[in-house]
């Protein structure tokens, strides 16, 4: 079980992003701002760790490294088969399916500024694979990635980008839900 403190965190970012107008982009931006955010208090809660110390999973490097944590982590500690069925339960396939679409025209991966074309080449194909535990990481790699370059980046502000941040953001409100009920059993 969670802390109180932790699920008024929950609750309030849970609220804040409730509130913005998604039609306007700078709105949408924000939202998925204060979702990822909700999102980094879940997998980084100190029981998180905990449970994930005492499973079978074994972690790809080293625990202090927080794309693994938002990435590995997650996929191995909710599981790629139920990540998927949320995703489909809650009508994410769309979002899904909108990513596989618009992701070719995005720089998603980016080292110092540079963009990988090899690793975006292998997101998209792990999105589009029947492989559960391919595609689940990929989803989560592309959350995570994209927050990055939205906090690190000097990227313009365009409305284009609603096309990723938008079934992004649906995407991660499911996640969310999903790890903090599984965290708060």
């Amino acid at each position: 079980m969670i802390s109180q403190d932790l699920i008024d965190k929950y609750k309030n970012h849970l609220n804040k992003a409730k509130k913005y107008d998604l039609n306007d982009f700078a709105d949408l931006y924000d939202s998925y701002l204060t979702l990822f955010t909700e999102y980094n208090m879940l997998y980084n809660y100190n029981e998180v760790s905990s449970l994930f110390n005492t499973s079978n999973t074994t972690w790809p490097g080293k625990k202090d490294i927080d794309s693994q944590k938002a990435t590995f982590f997650v996929s191995q500690y909710l599981s790629a088969e139920v990540i998927l069925e949320a995703l489909t339960k809650n009508g994410n396939d769309k979002d899904v399916d909108d990513l596989i679409k618009i992701l070719p025209i995005f720089n998603i991966k980016l080292s110092n500024g540079v963009p990988q074309k090899n690793i975006d080449t292998e997101l998209l194909i792990n999105l589009q694979s029947n492989i559960e535990t391919e595609k689940s990481l990929a989803i989560l790699q592309v959350i995570y990635n994209v927050r990055c370059n939205m906090i690190h980046g000097s990227k313009d502000f365009q409305e284009y980008q609603r096309l990723l941040i938008e079934p992004l953001g649906n995407i991660l409100k499911t996640i969310n839900e999903l790890l903090f009920n599984s965290l708060n059993r």
